[in-house]
């Protein structure tokens, strides 16, 4: 078999010198590509990224500033009135609720302070604009006792009941300070303290008769 001189000689292919033409040719435009890359690397720094950043950021902005705008030209007076007026009535309950709380906290408490001679009772606020408030604001006696609910004048007495909302539309005095002491939570009307004292006062005048007779007149 007679050999081929262009076996292995790339100049003796045509098809080989085509190919690596195109090979160097491409590589050639790589590294045209390439250059001006690596120069940009070279140029930026860390600075340069965050201006780079700031500069796509700062459009976004804008556009989220713009949509926050229009979302709320896009609520009318209306409901935002509506929205506003529901936020109060919110807040209304809320406050009725606590003051509320505390009128049935201190009526707890006085149920078990009998006549509130030996424990006081806590003081049972008003209620009035869903909020409390309590009776020395008015320049009303504080009713710590049933003594203290039994003196109250009559003006006082119409006081409490019409701030504390009592019903007592033709009653006498006696079934008001009744209602009046179911209300604060007194569970003694105070009558079995004054026979007590009435019961003292005479076993004291009697023991005075028999044993210092002389201190009788």
């Amino acid at each position: 078999m007679a050999n081929n001189p262009n076996k292995g000689n790339p100049a003796g292919n045509p098809q080989m010198v085509n190919a690596l033409q195109k090979v160097t040719t491409g590589l050639g435009e790589l590294q045209n590509r390439l250059e001006p890359i690596e120069a940009h690397i070279g140029a930026n720094t860390v600075t340069d990224h965050a201006k780079m950043l700031q500069t796509h950021l700062t459009p976004i902005n804008t556009h989220i500033d713009t949509l926050q705008t229009q979302v709320l030209q896009g609520i009318d007076h209306h409901s935002v009135e509506m929205i506003r007026e529901e936020v109060m009535a919110v807040g209304g309950a809320q406050t009725r609720l606590a003051a509320e709380t505390r009128v049935r906290e201190a009526q707890r408490f006085n149920a078990g302070c009998g006549s509130g001679l030996t424990r006081q009772f806590e003081i049972v606020p008003f209620i009035s604009d869903d909020t409390a408030h309590f009776p020395g604001i008015y320049g009303l006696p504080l009713l710590h006792d049933v003594h203290a609910i039994n003196r109250l004048n009559n003006d006082q007495l119409q006081q409490y009941l019409t701030r504390y909302h009592i019903d007592h539309d033709g009653l006498g005095r006696e079934a008001r300070l009744h209602r009046l002491r179911a209300h604060i939570g007194c569970t003694d009307d105070g009558s079995a303290s004054h026979i007590s004292t009435a019961m003292i006062m005479l076993l004291l005048g009697v023991g005075i008769y028999f044993f210092r007779p002389d201190m009788v007149v």
